[in-house]
């Protein structure tokens, strides 16, 4: 019997039902987000599902091939038919990963682990779409060099950015994921359904639990739409 996920955006919306890998799940593209962040209208997607079997096989439309997934990301095996990712697929590929942490290894593991590799996996995703930020702006004409330090990027993207809410709220939360693993923690409820931890970050308690979780995921989809 299948399990199937439906997610905005070829895979940018949350995960509806529960998943398991000793199931086959397919993800469908049900529609994407197109224009502006001003005029966004949603338009059907005809992108081919992705559908994992439990056999460790994946097939997307015409093309097969193997996965695994490996510290919560999923990796597919080479193709001669999709070629190299282009980063928007990678981004999409790391959001993947992030909804199978958020919305099944976290529902039942139930530890603060999940949460500290949900978080990472958010982090790397930010990057990647930080990247494509920075596309933008340089086809915008609005990139100007500097040196090759994450601390610079970051900065110049803030500023020039500073208009856009969803960026802006973006690389906020950036920063809490990147420093996370040296941020004094406490580990709360764990094994329980109020699973939380608890951060201490720039002098304020952030309790990271299921809820806070939401809030990133949703901040993240509307970035991820942005991106587009």
């Amino acid at each position: 019997m299948k399990n199937r996920v439906f997610i905005v955006l070829f895979f940018t919306a949350f995960c509806f039902v529960n998943v398991s890998l000793a199931a086959e799940v397919v993800y469908r593209c049900w529609s994407y987000n197109a224009g502006g962040f001003s005029s966004i209208r949603a338009m059907r997607c005809t992108n081919p599902a992705l559908t994992l079997f439990p056999s460790g096989q994946y097939q997307l439309g015409s093309e097969k091939g193997t996965y695994k997934i490996k510290n919560g990301k999923l990796i597919l095996s080479e193709s001669k038919i999709r070629g190299e990712a282009s980063l928007m697929e990678t981004i999409i590929k790391e959001k993947i990963s992030a909804d199978h942490l958020l919305y099944v290894s976290l529902k039942y593991t139930k530890t603060c682990d999940v949460i500290i590799n949900l978080l990472h996996r958010w982090k790397i995703m930010i990057e990647m779409g930080m990247d494509r930020l920075v596309e933008k702006a340089k086809k915008q004409k609005k990139w100007k060099p500097i040196p090759d330090a994450p601390r610079a990027k970051l900065v110049q993207l803030k500023r020039i950015y500073a208009n856009e809410p969803v960026v802006s709220q973006t690389l906020m939360v950036y920063e809490l994921f990147r420093d996370i693993e040296n941020l004094e923690k406490v580990r709360e409820s764990e094994f329980r359904k109020g699973v939380n931890l608890k951060v201490i970050y720039m002098g304020e308690t952030i309790n990271v639990n299921l809820d806070k979780l939401k809030e990133y995921s949703e901040l993240l989809e509307k970035f991820i739409s942005y991106l587009k």
